[in-house]
């Protein structure tokens, strides 16, 4: 009788063992695979130094652009900086620092006596899976009070253009600002990180904060609302369907 006791309760034992492994493997899957780049820059309109920004892959910086030129950070930016992705990584966001420029200094909603006193500031995000690229968001703020997003997917600005104030929905109405901002998340700073991600020895673990993943998901939910269709890659609901189904088998196994 006590044999069969605690053949019992070694079984349960194990069994409840096995379902802690496999919550572990639940909540950690996907995260090796998931790396985030972030571009964060400041415009000041007519200033001598009028162009900064700095990218880092998980948390960790790699390059800082500041008078037209890039320097690379640590390790990671040692290990790219001789590369031509990354003189086309230069080019890149000198372009599009010169094209925020002068929507900021054009902009007809400034008072006259403002005008080539404003400074914008802005976070470009980037998320990989398995080192394809599955979503990307902007986040802008103007003279730190004017707060709005762009996700380049859709082409869809936050607050749309119709609640925007006056200030927004000038900076939202530019379409050759808005096919530059989807060219370069999507295409160029897209095909220079790709090839970083390939040269990387070792890519630092992710340490993505609540706010990105508030933005993220907040342009999951648009596109979906929008195409019908979830943005979020099939390998995670492929991973997240695995994992259900084996956790009901283990826990119909002890129960």
């Amino acid at each position: 009788m006590r044999r069969a006791a605690a053949a019992a309760a070694a079984k349960v034992l194990s069994c409840y063992l096995a379902l802690l492994c496999l919550l572990s493997v639940c909540l950690c899957s996907g995260t090796e695979d998931t790396c985030y780049i972030r571009f964060n820059f400041t415009v000041k309109d007519l200033s001598l130094h009028c162009y900064e920004g700095q990218c880092s892959v998980n948390g960790k910086p790699f390059l800082q652009y500041k008078d037209n030129k890039a320097k690379p950070l640590g390790n990671l930016g040692m290990e790219v900086n001789a590369t031509k992705a990354w003189e086309d990584l230069t080019e890149t966001i000198k372009g599009l620092l010169e094209e925020l420029n002068k929507n900021l200094h054009n902009m007809k909603s400034w008072p006259v006596k403002t005008k080539g006193n404003h400074i914008l500031e802005g976070t470009l995000v980037l998320q990989y899976e398995q080192g394809r690229l599955s979503d990307s968001f902007w986040t802008f703020t103007i003279d730190r009070q004017h707060s709005f997003h762009f996700y380049p997917t859709n082409k869809l600005w936050d607050p749309p253009q119709h609640k925007a104030n006056s200030i927004i929905r000038e900076f939202e109405n530019s379409i050759d600002l808005e096919d530059h901002l989807s060219m370069f998340s999507m295409g160029d700073f897209n095909n220079c990180h790709n090839m970083f991600l390939k040269l990387w020895k070792d890519v630092p673990r992710s340490t993505i904060t609540a706010q990105d993943i508030a933005q993220l998901t907040s342009a999951n939910t648009t596109s979906t609302t929008v195409n019908g269709t979830s943005s979020v890659p099939d390998s995670q609901h492929l991973k997240a369907n695995w994992s259900l189904f084996l956790l009901l088998i283990l826990i119909r196994f002890i129960i």
